[in-house]
């Protein structure tokens, strides 16, 4: 039995690959909606053999993230070895001549004092070592010059030089000048950003298969239909929008489209980090003159036991060069992910589910040239859809939307995407279609139909006191408002038309009528009406708001207190206690009367 063992180190690259060693072809693609994608590369290896790929200074942070190894014999293990990276900077400075900033001649010459130079001007050579540059200043015609001078210690005395009459310098140590030159090819290497190369060395014990998986950035797959409606039923094609945005020609390859968005990101393992310590000044004390001792009268012996300062068991320190990291394949290594088992197609666009994403496996392998897109059909059947009319009055206040009515009764998982609708042969307009799951319904609205006009009307009923309630010395009043919305629909076909009246949901407004037969979306009520042929059609929607009002008895007139006892909701125990309010109010206002 194989095992699949794996090394995972990490990955999201996006570009070119080229091989060394054995050839390891694209076998498999898996594109996602979130921006990345999967490639993976099959090798045949024999006893110990070697991939080698290049990435861009970019893409290695992504290679080393996620790459994964697959050995499928038992015992198998690899190496993964990458050109390690300092900052350029910091790499620069590490040279005996500093040239990290791009110094001027005479900066460069004061940073190569003591490096033994020859300096060839118009009239003679100079050897010697560089004592060091300075300036001098001339004033000529008001105007001041500065000039540099390099002074050269040689076997005959110190020459003052002029910088600006120097036609050639050259360094006659050869360690300095070969660092020299290392710190320019480092320079001219960082300029070719295709030359960081990633090396796979595979070991193991005889023929097998290895595999390559890894992440590229890519753009993002799209999806696009075409809807045919005819009275009968819908037909609906989908369509996959694909982008070979690589440098390699994709031939015979598997490939799936996931739709959902894993989540994805970059993050810089390849730059060495450098963490800032703090420093801590060394502690001086003054010195202290050795005192003279007195030899003691009486000497005592001590004996002192011997202790072993040596620790056991204290690993030994290694490190890697070149950013080197090792993974053993053998033994009981983790699963392979689920991207990287070998995938049984089933149609031309075969739907998997794959945790929370879906997938679209493709059926036929796909031939994509480089840096060139394609169209691959993914759905090609009739499914369910009944024609009607959808009003909005957000959206258009006086004509409706011809719309159509679709249920997905395929058992793929529709992604987003626009569509275009045909009905009776002709174009009929544009639609866009939101994620769709199996059997699922969905409204789709694609032109004005000037077939249809709705007039909306809006009233406010009288607001009605629908309870009273007297609590701690307050009076407590419940207050019912009602709006009501008359939708009439006039149909100018010669025959029925179902239209949909889509109603917006308010805040603190319940819908009491009607009471059933409507749909509830996340801010709309859907009311299915059926129009009569060349007539109009009422649909009217009430809704109602319930409101309390506090009054403080005290506060309360007699005109007050006798409109709230002709309310229908009293009781008799709030009339009872309403009525000897005012009785007293009465008694009140005659003792203020004879006062």
């Amino acid at each position: 039995m194989k095992k699949a063992l794996l090394i995972v180190l990490a990955l999201l690259l996006g570009a070119s690959v080229s091989f060394a060693g054995v050839n390891a072809p694209l076998k498999q693609v898996v594109l996602f909606t979130s921006g990345v994608g999967y490639f993976e590369r099959v090798a045949e290896v024999t006893d110990a053999d070697s991939v080698e790929m290049s990435f861009t200074s970019d893409q290695i942070n992504d290679v080393i993230k996620s790459l994964v190894l697959i050995d499928e014999a038992a015992g198998g293990s690899a190496a993964v070895m990458y050109d390690s990276k300092d900052p350029l900077e910091r790499t620069l400075k590490s040279f005996r001549i500093n040239i990290a900033d791009s110094p001027k001649m005479a900066d460069f010459l004061y940073r190569a004092r003591g490096v033994p130079i020859r300096i060839t001007t118009a009239g003679e050579d100079l050897e010697g070592r560089v004592l060091g540059v300075e300036e001098k200043t001339e004033t000529k015609d008001q105007l001041v010059f500065t000039k540099s001078i390099v002074n050269l210690a040689t076997t005959n005395g110190i020459h003052s030089i002029l910088l600006e009459d120097i036609r050639n310098i050259r360094i006659l140590d050869e360690k300095v000048a070969g660092d020299l030159d290392q710190a320019l090819k480092v320079l001219a290497g960082n300029l070719d950003r295709d030359k960081k190369r990633v090396h796979i060395a595979f070991t193991g014990t005889g023929h097998r298969t290895v595999r390559i998986g890894y992440m590229l950035e890519m753009p993002l797959w799209k999806t696009s239909y075409r809807l045919v409606l005819s009275e009968k039923d819908a037909f609906l094609q989908g369509w996959a929008h694909v982008e070979n945005t690589t440098d390699d020609d994709w031939k015979q390859v598997r490939l799936s489209l996931v739709s959902g968005q894993p989540l994805s990101f970059i993050q810089n393992l390849y730059d060495p980090i450098y963490v800032k310590r703090p420093v801590v000044e060394a502690e001086t004390f003054a010195g202290i003159v050795p005192p003279a001792y007195n030899a003691p009268v009486e000497r005592a012996q001590a004996k002192f036991a011997g202790r072993s300062m040596l620790a056991k068991g204290l690993p030994r320190n290694s490190e890697a060069e070149g950013g080197e990291m090792f993974g053993d394949m053998g033994g009981a290594g983790a699963p392979a992910p689920e991207l990287l088992e070998e995938q049984h197609v089933q149609a031309q666009a075969a739907g998997q589910e794959a945790g929370e994403l879906f997938q679209y496996v493709i059926k036929d392998p796909v031939d994509l040239p480089r840096q060139r897109s394609a169209m691959l059909p993914i759905l090609n059947e009739s499914i369910k859809g009944d024609t009607l009319s959808v009003f909005n009055e957000r959206v258009n206040s006086k004509f409706p939307l011809n719309g159509v009515e679709i249920e997905n009764t395929s058992k793929l998982y529709l992604m987003r995407g626009p569509v275009t609708v045909f009905e009776g042969g002709v174009y009929a307009g544009d639609a866009r279609l939101a994620d769709t799951k199996p059997s699922e319904k969905k409204l789709l609205s694609y032109a004005v139909d000037l077939a249809s006009e709705v007039v909306t009307r809006h009233d406010s009923a009288p607001e009605e006191i629908v309870s009273l309630k007297i609590v701690h010395g307050t009076l407590l009043i419940q207050r019912k408002y009602v709006d009501v919305t008359t939708y009439v629909i006039n149909n100018k076909r010669d025959k029925k038309r179902v239209e949909i009246v889509e109603h917006p949901i308010r805040p603190a407004w319940e819908l009491f009528e009607p009471k059933d037969g409507f749909e509830k979306t996340r801010d709309t009520y859907r009311f299915k009406v059926t129009a009569a042929p060349r007539k109009e059609t009422n649909l009217t929607v009430k809704e109602q708001q319930m409101g309390e009002q506090r009054m403080i008895l005290a506060n309360l007139d007699s005109n007050m207190i006798g409109m709230y006892l002709q309310q229908r909701v009293i009781s008799k125990s709030l009339r009872d206690a309403l009525q000897k309010l005012a009785d007293m109010q009465m008694e009140l206002a005659k003792i203020q009367s004879q006062r």
